[in-house]
């Protein structure tokens, strides 16, 4: 799979994975929930998107091979470039499908994404207090207001901050699969063989 194909297709999958986590609400009601899964789909998302990508990247950069050879370049450098690259067209097609998801939620979406938060919040807050009145050193008090601001959707202001992750999530998950691509292109000298045994000339070894 060349560097370019294996960055579409697992992109392709981090993307559904980016508009889940972004549209969640639209999926989810808010009185027809439970109070522990509305807190956790407004608190673990994020890292659960995060480890998706990551996965892919993973997954992505492993199966990836160097589309063509190149005189004077070792197998190792190209693995690593090829790794890189799938990570960072991961990073890319994951980073415009969030700015797509902001420009939603911050426009034909945001009425919607208002009355999930009015409902859900105060669900939200009562939960994250029960949890907490049951821990010995408890965590400061999460009011209703702190997690209804949490899920107002943004504002368009915040597409220059998303252009930021974006290309701090593209370098990030670049460095990822050029890791990979690098332990992927060990010289054999450096993996593990199995012990040489001694042939049928091979002197028995002689006492002192």
């Amino acid at each position: 799979m060349t560097p370019f194909r294996a960055g579409f297709y697992y992109g392709t999958f981090a993307v559904l994975v980016a508009l889940a986590a972004n549209f969640y609400f639209l999926f989810f009601d808010p009185a027809q929930t439970r109070d522990w899964v509305l807190a956790a789909l407004a608190s673990f998302m994020p890292v659960v998107a995060l480890s998706a990508y990551l996965f892919l990247t993973i997954l992505g950069a492993l199966r990836v091979q160097p589309d063509r050879q190149e005189p004077g370049t070792t197998r190792r450098s190209q693995l690593l470039r090829s790794g890189a690259l799938v990570g960072v067209m991961i990073g890319v097609l994951v980073g415009l499908a969030a700015l797509f998801s902001t420009l939603l939620q911050a426009t034909v979406l945001a009425e919607s994404m208002r009355s999930f938060a009015a409902e859900a919040a105060p669900r939200i807050a009562a939960y994250v207090e029960e949890v907490r009145s049951g821990v010995s050193e408890p965590p400061p008090p999460t009011t209703v207001e702190q997690v209804e601001r949490s899920l107002n959707p943004p504002q368009l202001r915040d597409l220059g901050r998303g252009i930021f992750t974006t290309v701090l999530l593209a370098a990030v998950l670049g460095i990822v699969g050029g890791v990979v691509g690098t332990l992927r292109g060990r010289p054999e000298s450096e993996k593990a063989r199995p012990p040489e045994r001694p042939g049928r000339g091979t002197p028995p070894p002689t006492g002192s």
